[in-house]
Parts: C-alpha cells; sequence; structure tokens
C-alpha cells in the first residue's frame, strides 16, 4: 500500500499489484541492483524526466477497432507519455566513458540500461502527433489543408457575424433602444447584446 501511494499513475499501480515475493537469489540481487542504480540516480540526476506519465491503454485500445480514433486529449497525453518514455531511456543510453555492462555495452546505469534497451519509442509516432498538435494539445488548423480551410471559413464568418452585430448595435443605440454602453459578449458561443 504504501509503494502504490508513490506511484505516479495508474500503469505504476497496476505494476505494484502484480509484484510477489522472489525465491531466486540472482533475481532478487538484479532488481536489488535496479533499485541501487534508480534510486542513486534520482540522487545525482537534477532532470530524469519524471513529469508525464498518463495511462494511454484505453485510447490505444479503442484504435484496435476499425474506423475509430483517439480523442484530442488522449492523442496529447499519449504523445506526452512516449516523449518522457523516450527521454528516460535517452538518459539511460550508454555513454562511451561509463562503466562495463554484463553484455559489453558501456553504461553508466547499467541494471536500468538492460530493462530500457529494448523499450519501443515510437519516435515517429511522436513527431507525426506533435505535426497534428500544438503544445497545448489542441488541433493545429494546419493539421490538414480541409482543416484549414474550415477553420479559415469559420473564421472569415464570425468576423463578418461580429461586424454585422456591432453594426446593428450602433444602429440601436442611435435609434435610443439600446443604451450607450452596451457592448456584445460572447455566451454559450454566441454573440448577444
Amino acid at each position: 500500500r504504501m509503494l502504490r501511494g508513490d506511484c505516479l499513475c495508474q500503469l505504476g499501480c497496476d505494476e505494484v499489484d502484480q509484484m510477489e515475493f522472489k525465491a531466486d537469489a540472482d533475481e532478487v540481487r538484479a532488481r536489488l541492483a535496479e533499485v541501487r542504480e534508480f534510486r542513486r540516480m534520482l540522487e545525482e540526476e537534477d532532470d530524469f524526466p519524471l513529469q508525464y506519465f498518463f495511462d494511454a491503454r484505453q485510447s490505444v485500445a479503442r484504435l484496435r477497432l476499425k474506423g475509430t480514433y483517439i480523442e484530442e486529449q488522449g492523442l496529447f497525453e499519449l504523445m506526452q507519455s512516449l516523449r518522457t518514455v523516450g527521454a528516460i531511456k535517452e538518459k539511460l543510453r550508454p555513454e562511451t566513458d561509463s562503466v562495463e555492462t554484463e553484455g559489453g555495452c558501456k553504461a553508466e546505469w547499467p541494471s536500468l540500461w538492460l530493462l530500457a534497451r529494448k523499450v519501443r519509442t515510437f519516435r515517429e509516432a511522436v513527431r507525426r502527433i506533435g505535426g497534428i498538435l500544438d503544445k497545448y494539445g489542441h488541433i493545429k488548423d494546419s493539421a490538414s489543408s480541409a482543416l484549414y480551410h474550415i477553420r479559415q471559413e469559420l473564421r472569415q464568418t464570425e468576423g463578418s457575424i461580429s461586424r454585422t452585430l456591432s453594426s446593428i448595435l450602433r444602429q440601436a443605440q442611435q435609434d435610443g433602444l439600446v443604451e450607450k454602453d452596451v457592448a456584445p459578449t460572447m455566451r454559450d458561443g454566441r454573440l448577444v447584446i
């Protein structure tokens, strides 16, 4: 329960729930080496990437059904999570001046690198999602040419409506139907007087 309380997301909680006691001394030593390295890393490294962990399993599972899609927020969370996983893998990637691991590669964090080296980071998917979403997780106008034209027409139409409403308001003020200090406001996505 204590360990579960320190998890950053549901994925960690699920991993903790699957933990069980081990009797194999080699496996216990390997896990302890990972814990020691990670603890040392957190003490020594200021910039270990722990900022974005979202459980995207449900969003990704929906994609298995033909004709479905991920909602904007789910896609943004997936991208953020994949970026974090990629940053962690880069942090653990071996450098030439580091210690030898049992597999012959050099790594500053050999036990952790053995865990991380086969993790897929889906860089191309992250790049493509980044081309669709802005830094706030909203779909960019440039995500497709059709969307660009639709949004451009929408802005023009909204501008035209705003100008028409302002003209009506000015005429109503001149006719004495509305007070001089009244201005149009937005309510439920509509301009009102």
